[in-house]
């Protein structure tokens, strides 16, 4: 079956680019909680050597805009962003 002409969207990132620890810490420290300490293993199978390797991140084409994390966190926060649930 041919679909047509289909193109891959352009990357968009953020200004910013946050470990999941970091992001993890911001989020724990804005509930007044303490850091979630932190375990690292090595990377095994394709994926996550992918994911050490930084293949999910934006190509050279990338739009960078939008909010840091913590200024969207801090909007999800007040209700000023939208978040999908």
């Amino acid at each position: 079956m041919h679909w047509g002409w289909h193109h891959r969207a352009a990357d968009l990132a953020g200004p910013e680019r946050v470990s999941l620890a970091d992001a993890a810490a911001f989020i724990r420290a804005e509930k007044g909680k303490p850091a979630p300490r932190l375990i690292t293993f090595p990377p095994v199978g394709g994926t996550l050597r992918a994911y050490e390797a930084g293949v999910n991140l934006p190509g050279p084409d990338v739009k960078i805009g939008g909010s840091s994390f913590r200024g969207f966190w801090m909007a999800a926060q007040s209700g000023a962003a939208p978040v999908r649930q």
